[in-house]
């Protein structure tokens, strides 16, 4: 089975619905997604499957692409009962994500969520973790250590807020930009 993404679990979807969002349980055969709705201007919305669907591929006999067929099928009827005026699915693997595109669903020209993401196991030493790192990075971790730059836990929103937007500034790549009410209520709701 394909592993589940944090951002399809029951607890993003409490959290969403928390927000207000309306969210949505979608089980078809050996393919599931949590699917949320997320509101437009003029009183408008649309479906989003974040790192979605979750797909059992060990349980699949036939073709996948039957499979996505009959899960694209249901999505659809749900958005149409919702009368919503688009689907927006992100897959977590390119070979899931082609299948969508073959079935008519295009690349977004903006993602919502990063298209890598990468974990770190950081339960090693640190000489460890360093180097498996690229050599800017270690590079840019000895000169903070150097300029004296501490790293320390806090849940003062405000600061992360504004280090959050400050980052995007500097970043030629967009990504989602949250308000400090956003991101207090995820701290208040996964604390």
């Amino acid at each position: 089975m394909q592993r589940e993404s944090f951002l399809q679990s029951n607890e993003w979807m409490e959290f969403q619905k928390s927000l207000g969002r309306e969210v949505f349980r979608l089980e078809v055969d050996h393919i599931s997604a949590n699917v949320m709705e997320v509101k437009l201007p003029l009183g408008k919305h649309y479906l989003y499957v974040s790192f979605g669907p979750v797909v059992d591929f060990n349980a699949i006999t036939g073709s996948i692409k039957q499979e996505i067929a009959s899960f694209i099928g249901k999505l659809k009827s749900l958005a149409r009962e919702q009368d919503s005026v688009f689907i927006k699915i992100e897959p977590r693997y390119d070979s899931v994500a082609g299948v969508f595109v073959d079935q008519g669903f295009r690349k977004p020209r903006k993602e919502t969520t990063p298209h890598r993401t990468v974990i770190l196991d950081i339960d090693r030493d640190d000489n460890d973790i360093l180097g498996t790192m690229h050599h800017k990075t270690r590079y840019n971790i000895v000169l903070a250590e150097k300029k004296d730059i501490e790293v320390k836990e806090s849940d003062d929103v405000r600061i992360f807020a504004r280090l959050v937007r400050e980052t995007a500034k500097r970043n030629s790549k967009t990504y989602p930009l949250y308000s400090e009410e956003y991101y207090k209520k995820f701290l208040d709701f996964f604390n």
